[in-house]
C-alpha cells in the first residue's frame, strides 16, 4: 500500500527540500521515556589530509567496507602522511562509527584499543559520523543499539538519494535512547568491549596462521 504524508509549505526542511523521504513518519523513532543521541554524543570533526598531515606520524585509514556489523578491521596498512588522499576524520579510542551511506549494510563499528599502534592516527572516510562520549564513559554500548531491529528501521527510511542513498546528522542525533538502555549501558559496554576483544584476537591469530606463523 502507498503511503503519504502531507505537509504545509512552513513545515519544509530547511533549504525547502522535497524529497518524499525527508518527510516519512518511520524515520522517527518512539521512545517516551528517551533521550535523544545528541545528548550522549558529539559529532566529532577533526579531519587531516596530507597537507595537515605530521611528519614522522603514520596513518590507518579505515573506509566504510572496514565497519562491518559492529566489528571495524584493521583496514589498510599505515601510510606516511603524504600518501593521504582526500580528507580523513580523525579517530580516538573509544569513538563509534557509523556510516552515512546505505545504512542498510550496518556499517558501524567501535574503536576499540586493540588497533592502537605507537606512532600512527587512526582516522577514517569522511562518510563516517564519528560519535565521541561527552564525558570518560563508554559509548560502545551504541553500537548493539544502532544494529538494532527498530533503529536501523528508522535509519532505512531517513536515507535519501537513489544512486547513493545517505541519513542525515539531524536523523541520527535525535534518534531518541530509551531508559532501559540507558539503564544496561555499562553492562552492554562491557559485553560489547569483551566480544571485540575476542573477534580481535582471532583475527590475529587467523592472520598468522595465512601467514604460516
Amino acid at each position: 500500500m502507498a503511503r503519504h504524508a502531507e505537509v504545509r509549505v512552513g513545515d519544509l526542511a530547511d533549504g525547502l527540500v522535497l524529497a518524499p523521504e525527508r518527510y516519512d513518519p518511520r524515520r522517527r523513532a518512539e521512545a517516551q521515556d528517551g533521550r535523544p543521541l545528541g545528548d550522549l554524543v558529539t559529532l566529532a570533526r577533526q579531519s587531516v589530509r596530507a597537507a595537515s598531515s605530521e611528519p614522522g606520524l603514520r596513518y590507518r585509514v579505515f573506509d566504510t567496507s572496514d565497519a562491518r556489523a559492529g566489528f571495524l578491521a584493521h583496514g589498510r596498512p599505515a601510510v606516511p602522511g603524504e600518501s593521504l588522499g582526500s580528507t580523513k576524520r580523525v579517530l580516538q579510542t573509544g569513538d563509534v562509527l557509523i556510516s552515512r551511506l546505505r545504512p542498510y549494510l550496518q556499517q558501524v563499528a567501535w574503536v576499540d584499543p586493540g588497533l592502537v599502534e605507537a606512532d600512527v592516527v587512526l582516522c577514517c572516510s569522511a562518510e563516517f559520523y564519528v560519535l565521541r562520549p561527552h564525558d570518560d564513559a563508554s559509548i560502545a554500548f551504541l553500537v548493539p543499539w544502532l544494529l538494532s531491529e527498530p533503529i536501523q528501521a528508522v535509519l532505512a527510511a531517513a536515507q535519501e538519494g537513489g544512486h547513493h542513498p545517505r541519513f542525515d546528522r539531524q536523523t541520527l542525533l535525535e534518534l531518541p535512547v530509551a531508559g532501559a538502555v540507558l539503564a544496561e549501558r555499562d553492562s552492554a559496554s562491557a559485553q560489547t568491549s569483551e566480544a571485540t576483544a575476542m573477534l580481535r584476537e582471532g583475527r590475529v591469530r587467523l592472520a598468522r596462521l595465512v601467514s604460516g606463523g
